[in-house]
């Protein structure tokens, strides 16, 4: 995986539960630092995908028709190779380094989707910084089987609340709460 300014990253054949130990979410308070990321050892690198080419051809979808749909999108995310999404939720910071330990052990074993990540200390949410934000990213949000395996083993590994799915596509595309095209920003909630 490629290193990312203001993450953590763990590295594969190192000592996970130092690690996680070192980087606890709630203490990390560094305004450098915005977040933590373990990654699947079995999972195959992401591919790196071509902005300018993804822009070009979502100009040119837009400049094609009015009704732009979530199967365009899917099929512009393919053609591109920018196919990566992720399930997001949220933990108070007095839960979360030790349900962020059990995801980043699950997605470190291969049990979860490519990566996770979750939020720091200074860069959380709501009042006083006591929301973090984890992610759970998977390969392929076209692949809806793989999508909704991810979200039953967050379950069944305790992660309870509101689960909500977003490719990273759309995020670069710029399609969020209210967009021309009506196209929801969540794929999935649970």
């Amino acid at each position: 995986m490629a290193s990312h300014p203001g993450w953590y990253t763990f590295l594969p054949h190192h000592d996970l539960q130092l690690f996680l130990s070192r980087h606890k979410p709630s203490e990390i308070t560094n305004p450098n630092m915005f977040w933590v990321c373990v990654s699947n050892v079995h999972s195959k690198p992401i591919p790196e995908y071509d902005e300018q080419v993804t822009h070009l051809m979502w100009s040119q979808l837009q400049k094609k028709t009015d009704s732009i749909t979530l199967d365009d999108i899917k099929e512009l995310a393919t053609a591109v190779g920018f196919t990566q999404g992720k399930w997001q939720l949220t933990e108070k910071s007095r839960n979360v380094d030790d349900l962020w330990s059990t995801v980043a052990e699950a997605t470190h074993g291969g049990q979860l989707g490519s990566m996770s990540k979750v939020s720091t200390k200074s860069s959380a949410t709501g009042s006083s910084g006591q929301l973090h934000i984890i992610c759970v990213y998977t390969q392929d949000f076209t692949e809806a089987e793989d999508v909704c395996r991810v979200e039953r083993e967050l379950r069944n590994l305790g992660v309870k609340g509101k689960l909500v799915y977003k490719p990273d596509i759309f995020n670069e595309l710029g399609i969020y709460f209210k967009n021309p095209w009506n196209i929801s920003h969540i794929l999935y909630q649970t």
